[in-house]
């Protein structure tokens, strides 16, 4: 059988000012074991991305994630610039996955792309 693969945004023109936090869409990853996260930045924020991850029950519709967790990655700095990085991510056994961005000074936009492939 061949894998699976899908391609998706899961955030266009987030955008980052003041000393706010805020997060991609949900990425639901129902069967979906391999990821890889685009994250396009514009602007001059001074900030760091992150990823949550969640194992609450329901679909994106109908009941989204309300707990979520860090998964421990080394933040990304955003550093006064515009930038971009990918993130790998195999053998993922949770349901749900996010990026966050908090804001320590600066202005501009992100936007996320997601890659999925199934084994």
């Amino acid at each position: 059988m061949l894998p699976i693969f899908a391609n998706f945004s899961a955030g266009t023109a987030v955008v980052m000012a003041d000393t706010d936090t805020v997060t991609s869409d949900n990425i639901l990853l129902t069967q979906v074991t391999n990821v890889a996260i685009q994250i396009v930045w514009v602007g001059t924020p001074e900030g760091n991305f992150s990823l949550e991850a969640s194992c609450d029950d329901g679909s994106r519709d109908t009941f989204p994630p309300t707990n979520w967790t860090s998964l421990g990655i080394t933040p990304i700095a955003a550093g006064g610039a515009p930038g971009s990085t990918i993130i790998n991510i195999v053998n993922a056994a949770y349901k749900w996955l996010r990026v966050t961005y908090t804001n320590a000074s600066g202005a501009g936009t992100f936007n996320v792309w997601v890659n999925t492939k199934e084994n």
